[in-house]
């Protein structure tokens, strides 16, 4: 085979998973995101069914709890609503979009270097049984005109196979440099983003874990009603 145990023979395969793989790890980051916004709305409500509560006349004892428990989600919402904007805008989206569109053209490229190696392969299977033809027939009365005719078609392939190798050699130098360049760029734009991604959110888990705690203190911090004491 004209291409066999050539460099990048299975690169096609790996390129294409990982074409899938960094799709995949986009959509569930998209779901992540989309679930962090419906929690930060999930908080919002809950602060104002909490703030109802609390102008019901059968609560009055209850009133500064849930006034209080009511405020603090609102600001609670408010810290999951920015880190659900933030992360719907982080950069590992861009990241993954890009590398997955880049894989999928680099995918494109190595099917085009395959259909070029089975074109040599084609090409060398006519020249040997051209080869083969000629071989029969040199040397016999009456077919010399014959013979002449497919050993020029042999040079012709043989001048057409030379070409497709040269344009093969050259499509997998190319490709290489591609592939380098592809996981260098990768590597160093995944690993910051994850970074970026982790500590965005870090600090605001620390946000919202401060506004637990300060809701927690405070509620502790409540007087007992006077109705609850008697």
């Amino acid at each position: 085979a004209a291409a066999g145990g050539a460099p990048l023979s299975d690169a096609a395969t790996g390129v294409m998973t990982l074409h899938g793989e960094l799709g995949a790890a986009r959509t569930t980051l998209k779901g992540l995101v989309s679930k962090q916004h419906d929690t930060s709305t999930a908080v919002f409500e809950l602060s104002r069914n909490f703030t109802e509560l609390s102008n019901n006349s059968l609560n009055t004892v209850l009133r500064s709890s849930l006034v209080t428990f009511g405020d603090g989600a609102q600001g609670l919402s408010a810290i999951l609503r920015q880190r659900s904007d933030e992360n719907g805008e982080c950069e590992l989206l861009a990241v993954l979009k890009t590398y997955k569109m880049l894989a999928g053209a680099i995918n494109d490229q190595l099917k085009g270097r395959q259909k070029l190696s089975a074109a040599i392969d084609k090409a060398n299977a006519s020249l040997a049984d051209h080869q083969s033809q000629a071989s029969k027939l040199s040397g016999k009365a009456g077919k010399e005109k014959k013979v002449a005719d497919l050993e020029q078609k042999c040079d012709a392939i043989k001048e057409q196979v030379s070409a497709m190798r040269d344009e093969h050699a050259l499509f997998t130098r190319t490709l290489q440099w591609e592939l380098e360049r592809f996981h260098r760029a990768k590597n160093a734009e995944l690993r910051s983003s994850l970074t970026d991604l982790a500590i965005r959110n870090r600090d605001h888990a620390q946000r919202e874990y401060a506004a637990w705690s300060e809701l927690g203190t405070t509620l502790s911090g409540l007087d007992e009603p006077q109705a609850e004491r008697k």
